[in-house]
């Protein structure tokens, strides 16, 4: 029984090791599996429209999972262009980002699981022979102990059941998820004009229409500061307080920016009191403006990883954080420390403007450092975000050089 048992867990480490290799050698995407899947297939009268859009959207998915995997190696937008053969025609934008989502899930599989294998012909062959070595070892042990010849103890005997049927059903658990209900085995069945099982397509938690024009704006303003496509960004450039706070460093822009945030949000009212009676009634760019600022600050104290900066948390707490707590004293209340924050240049700025085009300021604004994050980040720490479930910083990563290649048909 020790040799089935020692080939199944030679084989085992044996794929890990062969996967990890090839993983990190692999430079061109030549480790996803299939090829080619084509969307257009004849996928049979049985699904609805929405099981289509989900597959064309999976298709998608596989097509860039390649050519992002070799654009990664080399993660320059201004440089190196993202190598895809076909453009990305999409109804909506919004299929396109559930498509990144699907993408970062197979991303996923290839960097953490032995997806490169399981679906190659060895790789079916490896699965079967570790499989029937569980069995055999279990049958072997079973018919031994029946027989009695054996003098182990009730409690060895008993463990060692326990392993070989956990290892049997953890066997049998991953052949039935990977298998039959995974965005690989829907793959292949497209492959080879079989996709007959339902699924349940996933569905985005982010709304694209909020931001996907600013971003793409100040990502074509990023790779190339020529451009100039759009008003607000001229706006902002040609202003000298934007052009010193861009000139500063990137964690002294969030905290700047967060702060005058703050204290937009907060004060607002006491400014517009004009629009006193519409106050219940929240702008779109108010809100978003403060998701992105907290999700940023976020990003700085948990995650700074992400980020293109040079110092700690710590440091900037220290640095700016006490010297806002001297500005402010001992203020009662939220909106008396924003009333001691109100002489900020950025925010003297911000209040001169009329509330739309303070927001919409505010949020190209964002956006922009945003983008610039983006463009910035490491790929090994974008990567390792995978295994949590990647940040909306790791989606845009993903998303901003592919876009490239995007078409909104009409």
């Amino acid at each position: 029984m020790s040799i089935p048992a020692f080939m199944a867990g030679f084989i085992k480490y044996g794929e890990r090791t062969w996967v990890l290799l090839s993983v990190s050698r692999d430079k061109f995407g030549k480790i996803v599996p299939f090829g080619n899947v084509d969307s257009d297939s004849d996928l049979g009268n049985n699904y609805t429209l929405e099981d289509k859009n989900y597959i064309h959207g999976l298709c998608i998915a596989h097509r860039c999972v390649k050519a992002f995997k070799e654009f990664t190696e080399y993660y320059d937008m201004e440089n190196n262009g993202f190598r895809l053969q076909s453009r990305i025609e999409v109804d909506d934008i919004s299929e396109f980002w559930d498509a990144i989502e699907v993408e970062m899930g197979l991303m996923f599989d290839l960097l953490y699981t032995k997806a490169p294998i399981n679906f190659r012909k060895r790789g079916c062959i490896l699965r079967c022979i570790t499989f029937s070595c569980t069995v055999a070892v279990l049958i072997g042990l079973v018919i031994r102990v029946l027989e009695g010849r054996e003098k182990w103890h009730k409690v060895d005997i008993a463990i060692t059941e326990v392993l070989l049927v956990g290892a049997l059903a953890l066997e049998i658990y991953a052949i039935i998820s990977l298998h039959l209900f995974s965005d690989w085995a829907m793959l292949w069945l497209i492959k080879n004009n079989k996709a007959e099982l339902k699924y349940v397509p996933k569905t985005a938690v982010i709304d694209p229409s909020l931001l996907l024009h600013p971003i793409s704006k100040c990502c074509i303003h990023l790779i190339d500061p020529r451009i100039e496509e759009d008003i607000m960004i001229r706006t902002i450039e040609d202003d000298p307080i934007w052009e010193e706070f861009f000139d500063s460093s990137f964690e002294n822009q969030i905290h700047r920016l967060h702060t005058a945030t703050e204290v937009c949000y907060n004060l607002e009212i006491e400014w517009d009191t004009h629009d006193a009676a519409d106050q219940n009634n929240r702008d779109g760019n108010r809100e978003l403006c403060r998701i992105l600022s907290r999700y940023m600050m976020y990003l700085f104290v948990m995650r700074s990883s992400l980020l293109p900066i040079a110092a700690s948390y710590d440091y900037v707490r220290d640095k700016f954080f006490l010297i806002e707590k001297s500005k402010i004293g001992d203020a009662p209340d939220v909106m008396a420390a924003c009333r001691y924050l109100s002489s900020h240049p950025i925010v003297e700025l911000l209040k001169s403007k009329q509330k739309d085009l303070r927001w919409e300021m505010l949020k190209w604004v964002w956006v922009r450092m945003l983008c610039y994050a983006v463009s910035k980040g490491q790929r090994n720490e974008h990567f390792r975000q995978l295994r949590q479930g990647g940040e909306f910083l790791t989606f845009l990563w993903f998303f901003l050089p592919q876009s490239e290649k995007l078409v909104i048909l009409p």
